[in-house]
């Protein structure tokens, strides 16, 4: 049975969803350059105790292999890397974008966002976001100039 992109996304969050809500910290980084290009940044920040409460062993494959993800799963491109600073480990998984059609298709496709505006226009970035988080949404709108 092949299970689609979405899916494995899902089972990544649900996951990471016990480990965000014992304190593990969930940071979506979007990084936009003035011609559209750019890169967006999923970052989860754990303590080496969370993790090991989980049963979860603390490598340089913990990021991949002990939460599950596979680079095949995630948008063409992504990176990971694993940060180890103390007692905190952060995952980042980092995704190049050439324009923001190609992010639009990440944030739809990959992440299950509902974009609602997106746009490079005289100069200013519209930014608008729905991310549903599982009970109720946080929306996400700014301009930029």
């Amino acid at each position: 049975m092949k299970v689609k992109g979405n899916t494995k996304w899902l089972l990544l969050f649900i996951a990471l969803g016990a480990l965000l809500f014992s304190g593990c910290t969930a940071n979506f980084i979007t990084d936009i350059a003035p011609d559209g290009s750019g890169i967006f940044t999923q970052e989860y920040i754990m303590t080496v105790e969370e993790l090991t409460s989980y049963g979860y062993t603390l490598g340089e494959d913990l990021c991949t292999d002990e939460l599950g993800m596979e680079l095949s799963t995630m948008p063409p491109g992504t990176t990971v890397r694993q940060v180890e600073s103390g007692e905190e480990i952060r995952c980042l998984f980092e995704t190049a974008f050439a324009d923001l059609d190609d992010l639009r298709f990440i944030y739809t496709d990959f992440m299950d966002f509902t974009v609602n505006d997106l746009r490079l226009e005289g100069g200013n970035l519209y930014y608008d976001l729905t991310i549903n988080m599982g009970e109720g949404e946080i929306e996400e709108a700014m301009v930029f100039q």
